[in-house]
């Protein structure tokens, strides 16, 4: 299960929203930076505490799991490096740069605090958790509900199912 959670972070697609939410908040430029990286086999790795969150502005990645198996590529436009904000299991991923690229690096707290304090990063959040939900396997049920209250009911059922797969497969 935790292979299929760790594939999530390179799903999360909506980044053009994301973007706009933290351009909204007036310390983005205090908390990002942008890197240029020209070496090709260059690896980012997450899983530690220090964690950043990445959004690809040009070039190609390929995402490693365990004992470095490739789990997808990924290209501009795609984000990655966020999964600790939401998980308490630390993932180990390696991030491979496989062309010259420019990734826009954004701080980890100042991530984490966009997404519990403002109103929009509930939507955010809610994308991330629908598509945890379908990658996992779990059947989507309807969560029609106005957007506070929808996320927590999101993340109170989620917990649940996954909760109930896990004692199912042991």
């Amino acid at each position: 299960m935790q292979e299929h959670l760790m594939q999530n972070e390179a799903f999360f697609t909506n980044n053009y929203f994301l973007l706009e939410i933290l351009k909204s908040d007036h310390r983005f430029e205090q908390h990002s930076e942008v890197v240029t990286i020209k070496d090709r086999g260059t690896f980012i790795t997450t899983g530690k505490a220090d964690d950043d969150f990445y959004i690809i502005q040009d070039g190609i990645v390929c995402v490693r799991g365990k004992n470095s198996i490739i789990i997808q590529f990924i290209k501009s436009g795609s984000s990655f490096g966020y999964s600790n904000l939401f998980n308490t299991d630390q993932m180990n991923l390696q991030y491979e740069i496989l062309t010259p690229a420019t990734l826009l690096k954004i701080d980890k707290d100042f991530m984490s605090a966009i997404f519990r304090n403002n109103r929009l990063g509930i939507y955010i959040l809610d994308e991330y958790y629908t598509k945890t939900i379908q990658l996992v396997g779990l059947r989507l049920e309807s969560f029609e509900l106005p957007s506070d209250r929808r996320v927590a009911v999101c993340l109170y059922e989620i917990a649940k199912m996954i909760g109930q797969k896990t004692n199912q497969a042991l």
